[in-house]
């Protein structure tokens, strides 16, 4: 008997031998293929049995809870600088209502849609003005001078003229006048800035952001409007019959009856001569204050030609500069003056343009605002459809910006200002390794 025990012994703790060699190669296998967390719960098996790791130094941990903390304030900063900008819950809710109203109004009541213009200029324009002279580190009080901003701020005192002369017992406008008002503010909207609203980049819906939202509104509420007057004109003259005496509207001619190219100072009392004319009685002045005084408020330093360099204080700001230094003048001067990439960033740090620059981006600027009158409003004038096209196109980039403003509010804004700052860092990492 025990010669048997001791012959039928080895098999059961052979069996238990390989049976546990078994359930140890198919742990460690499930181990390896859950995920990093799961495998830290349990034996890490190296072999049958892993050593335990060492926990890493102190001076290592301090060191990483010291980078995460740095982060984590970074993150904090960004936060709320946007929520000092406006971004909140309230102001957002406020602006989609805000824009559903305007809609609103718009398809509903379009004889009532030109108070919406001046009820929104009378609360933006007084908080848009505010903020940008207190804006750092350059004023951009300025900018009030760029020709959408002087155009709305006309368009503003006709409204008050129109509203003034409809309080009295006797008119003061003449039909007349009330005609050549009508055709010009008509051009205006539907040309130069119907097409500034497609081509600027920077006019788009953010909901939360009255200064984006007021550089949108002055874009894209004006062809509004004078869609209302145009195509509703019969509604807005029953409602407002001694603010708006629309009756001439059927007489209005585009373009003048003998040509219709158009010389500044000519056609005058048709849309395209009102419209190109006010153009130039902006442009001509604004080109020469801007070379005699604005092209130096915004230079940090100014290099002269014989090669001395002066060290200046910049107060103010000028859309002009604002747009070239976007990286407009890398590319433009070297593919027009074959200026150097390098010359042209050391321009736009310290924003010392040259003449020449300032001279194209103005003739650019004249180009697109008077092809604005043939291509966008005189089809606008004779084209209901094509009116309301324009509308819901200008509408769809606008709010498709605005999209792509949020998604990097969302998803990108922060990783953005955490790599910026540790951009050293991760160099000298990078070095190392």
């Amino acid at each position: 008997l025990h010669s048997l025990r001791l012959l039928f012994f080895p098999f059961p703790l052979a069996s238990t031998l390989l049976v546990s060699k078994l359930f140890i190669m198919s742990l460690r296998s499930s181990l390896q293929k859950a995920p990093s967390s799961a495998r830290s719960l349990g034996v890490i098996f190296e072999d049958e049995l892993a050593p335990i790791k060492e926990a890493p130094p102190i001076d290592f941990r301090k060191t990483e809870v010291e980078t995460i903390q740095k982060v984590l304030d970074r993150i904090d900063q960004v936060s709320a600088k946007r929520i000092s900008e406006g971004f909140s819950k309230r102001n957002f809710m406020l602006g989609v209502l805000n824009y559903l109203f305007l809609a609103f109004i718009l398809g509903a009541f379009p004889q009532h849609f030109w108070l919406c213009y001046i009820v929104e200029m009378i609360i933006l324009l007084p908080m848009k003005i505010s903020d940008s002279s207190k804006s750092k580190p350059l004023c951009q009080i300025l900018y009030y001078l760029d020709y959408c901003w002087v155009m709305n701020l006309s368009f503003m005192a006709i409204g008050v003229a129109l509203v003034m002369d409809a309080s009295t017992d006797k008119s003061i406008l003449s039909d007349e006048m009330r005609a050549s008002l009508f055709v010009t503010v008509y051009g205006i909207s539907c040309g130069p800035l119907l097409g500034a609203t497609i081509v600027l980049p920077f006019v788009a819906v953010v909901f939360h952001d009255f200064i984006i939202m007021t550089g949108l509104f002055i874009h894209i509420l004006p062809p509004m409007v004078l869609y209302t007057i145009k195509w509703h004109y019969q509604d807005i003259h029953d409602a407002w019959p001694r603010l708006f005496k629309l009756h001439y509207i059927q007489d209005v001619q585009f373009f003048p009856s003998d040509s219709k190219f158009i010389i500044p100072g000519t056609g005058l009392g048709t849309i395209a001569g009102n419209t190109i004319f006010i153009y130039f009685l902006w442009f001509v002045p604004y080109v020469i204050w801007m070379l005699v005084w604005g092209m130096n408020l915004p230079r940090k330093q100014r290099t002269h030609k014989d090669g001395t360099v002066t060290t200046l204080t910049p107060m103010y700001d000028t859309v002009f500069h604002a747009t070239v230094r976007t990286g407009l003048t890398a590319v433009a001067g070297k593919a027009l003056w074959g200026r150097p990439t390098g010359v042209s960033r050391v321009q736009m740090e310290n924003d010392d343009y040259e003449t020449r620059d300032f001279l194209v981006y103005m003739t650019m600027h004249a180009i697109l605002a008077c092809s604005a009158v043939y291509i966008l409003a005189y089809p606008c004038y004779i084209s209901q459809t094509f009116h309301t096209i324009m509308l819901i196109f200008l509408t769809v980039i606008c709010v498709a910006r605005g999209a792509e403003r949020y998604v990097y509010y969302v998803c990108e804004m922060y990783s953005r200002a955490v790599r910026k700052d540790f951009a050293e860092l991760m160099e000298e990492k990078s070095i190392k390794t």
